[in-house]
């Protein structure tokens, strides 16, 4: 059983490490490959948590990068990227434009 110490931070732990994520040159993960579906569940679930424990930055960075590795967006990242920029106040453009 993990002690009061791990288990209080883990999860601010665990939201920081898509911030150092390396972006790829290029290069994409798409999740029509059934190999890169893990690390694109992940990314998902990360962001998910931190929109949860509103850090919208983290949030943000997260989706951001697994948009860039997934531009096709199976996952309806961008559904969520929108949300977490509404929740966090940021200006968004008018898809009516």
């Amino acid at each position: 059983m993990l002690s009061p110490a791990r288990t209080t931070n883990a999860p601010a732990v665990v939201a920081e490490v898509p911030l150092a994520f390396p972006m790829y040159d290029g290069g994409v993960l798409l999740w029509r490959e059934q190999s890169n579906r893990p690390l694109l569940r992940r990314l998902h679930g990360l962001a998910r948590v931190a929109h949860w424990e509103r850090r919208w930055n983290c949030a943000e960075m997260t989706l951001m990068r697994l948009l860039y590795l997934d531009p096709v967006d199976e996952q309806q990242a961008g559904v969520l990227l929108r949300e977490v920029r509404a929740a966090a106040g940021i200006a968004q453009p008018d898809k009516t434009a």
